[in-house]
């Protein structure tokens, strides 16, 4: 059978495994990888964003890629685009990129969606979106991205204490700030709070101010991949506390879950697909930083670190089986043709 060839925009990620992981996903699903005028598929990601710097430049950037996704059109290539956000993160201008997006949207032949519940909000936000075109794949699972280390917990105070992780980008809307404010509240109880990613140096001196609990450990700069198995490895759950309506699925989530972590968050869509007695929802009818303490006092008042530890456990099966690589390739061989 002849091989489909497949171009994948962007070509690599350094700051994220998904794009090398999607790669794998569809060389096993048949397709190799080819050049942009060589190829009948073409995978896009991140694409409907507009420059921001400025009002001329989001308006060169938005001429720029409807360009291309007529050039691709008339060339007769498949354009598989794939829904990652409700909006892009920084999207000073929203007309501009819905625009974009609804132009994307009607000229693909697929649409990736990669969380069952993410389907109706598509479909809530694009009226004229065509529903066989869209395709549910699993997020691939990160359990063999990163070098794996064995860290054994030595019996100290802090090995008794349920340590609660942030792990990766730090922005506004991810809620770290409030995340902070809690466990000022919080004090001596059995609790911990380790920060890990990179961050705007004005973002960090907000931060490093607002933190008054000695039980908080900031840890600001770029994780390298070789720290990632350990850092999550001395954890007991990763807590996201997203600004609500800001997160449409969540890779640190499926990287948490890769791990064998459950997770303390605002609910995305990531997590709306599982079960939700293997997670925690923070409840986004109170106020975030009332949320987030009612949500880390339930959990060292209710649970252990093995109750936690199992719960993370049925996460890992859950990621090995039905967000493997292979799990992927069958759902794209049915799929995409």
């Amino acid at each position: 059978m002849e091989k489909k060839r497949i171009f994948i925009i962007p070509k690599e990620n350094k700051d994220n495994k998904y794009i090398d992981l999607m790669k794998q996903c569809y060389y096993e699903a048949g397709f190799i990888d080819s050049s942009f005028f060589h190829c009948d598929y073409i995978s896009i990601n991140w694409y409907e964003g507009v420059n921001t710097q400025n009002y001329l430049r989001a308006w060169l950037s938005f001429i720029k890629k409807v360009f291309f996704i007529f050039t691709v059109k008339i060339m007769r290539k498949k354009i598989i685009w794939t829904l990652h956000n409700k909006y892009p993160h920084d999207n000073r201008y929203p007309t501009l990129t819905f625009l974009l997006e609804k132009f994307i949207l009607l000229n693909a032949k697929y649409v990736i969606i990669h969380s069952k519940s993410s389907k109706s909000f598509l479909l809530e936000k694009h009226k004229r979106a065509i529903r066989n075109n869209i395709v549910f794949l699993p997020h691939p699972n990160y359990i063999t991205s990163y070098p794996k280390k064995d860290r054994k917990r030595k019996d100290s105070v802090e090995s008794k204490k349920i340590i609660f992780l942030f792990i990766g980008m730090i922005d506004e809307y991810k809620g770290v700030n409030y995340l902070i404010n809690a466990f000022n509240s919080i004090g001596s109880k059995k609790a911990i709070l380790k920060v890990y990613g990179k961050i705007s140096v004005s973002y960090q001196s907000v931060l490093e101010e607002m933190c008054k609990n000695s039980d908080i450990e900031l840890h600001f700069g770029f994780v390298d991949d070789s720290e990632i198995s350990k850092i999550i490895s001395a954890s007991d759950i990763i807590v996201t506390p997203y600004l609500p309506d800001t997160m449409l699925n969540s890779g640190t989530h499926i990287l948490a879950f890769s791990f064998g972590k459950t997770v303390l968050t605002t609910p995305t869509c990531t997590d709306l697909d599982i079960d939700e007695k293997l997670w925690f929802k923070l409840d986004v009818s109170k106020d975030i930083e009332d949320s987030i303490l009612d949500g880390v006092e339930h959990i060292i008042e209710n649970y252990s670190k093995v109750d936690l530890s199992n719960m993370g456990k049925q996460m890992f099966e859950l990621m090995n089986t039905d967000y493997s690589i292979e799990k992927i390739a069958s759902e794209i061989k049915q799929n995409i043709t």
